[in-house]
């Protein structure tokens, strides 16, 4: 009688852990991925602006080459515009885009951070000719007015760093702020742009 019942006892304990094993495997599904390529954003001519790991690069069509534009380090590029211009004589091409990135908490501190960049390259030496990086950020914050936390009110605020930039009708570039605005022009022997007068 008592053989029967350790019997009976190993089977029950055998098929319950094996059910709960079953239980766990299934419960466990492997995970696919599809390695999906570089997104594409803008294209001229034989070029085209790619994104892809957090880098954003212009690949020249024919031979697939690249030259990297910047690691997206905000969000998602958007807005994203490659166009020729001719500078001194030479043809170069100026990309621009926008980055998005919001902060804080809605009831104390929001900042709406907008990074406009602008990136000028010849693709000939695929170098990078002019870089510029201008910061808007819009401050929407609670204060306080009282001690005890009574009575408050929204403050906005704009900060904004960097150099507004735009291109010229015959490729010069502006760069200018709220205090001043430098000119530049392409130099073609030092391959540079220079601030002219």
């Amino acid at each position: 009688m008592k053989k029967i019942f350790f019997v009976a006892l190993a089977l029950s304990l055998t098929c319950t852990s094996a059910i709960a094993q079953k239980s766990k495997k299934s419960k466990s599904k492997a995970k696919t991925t599809v390695a999906a390529g570089p997104k594409s954003f803008a294209k001229a001519d034989n070029l085209s602006v790619d994104y892809s790991k957090n880098n954003l690069f212009l690949t020249i069509s024919p031979s697939k080459d690249t030259v990297s534009l910047r690691k997206v380090t905000m969000s998602e590029p958007s807005d994203v515009v490659v166009k020729p211009i001719s500078c001194s004589g030479k043809q170069l091409y100026a990309v621009t885009w926008t980055e998005k990135k919001k902060q804080g908490d809605a009831k104390t501190k929001l900042e709406d951070i907008t990074q406009k960049n602008t990136t000028i390259v010849d693709v000939e030496s695929k170098a990078k000719v002019l870089e510029n990086i201008e910061l808007a950020n819009h401050i929407t914050e609670k204060v306080y007015l009282s001690a005890d936390k009574y009575v408050s009110e929204t403050q906005e605020k704009t900060r904004r760093e960097g150099f507004e930039c735009s291109l010229g009708a015959n490729g010069e570039v502006y760069l200018k702020n709220k205090s001043t605005q430098t000119k530049l022009v392409y130099d073609t022997k030092t391959s540079k742009f220079i601030a002219k007068k």
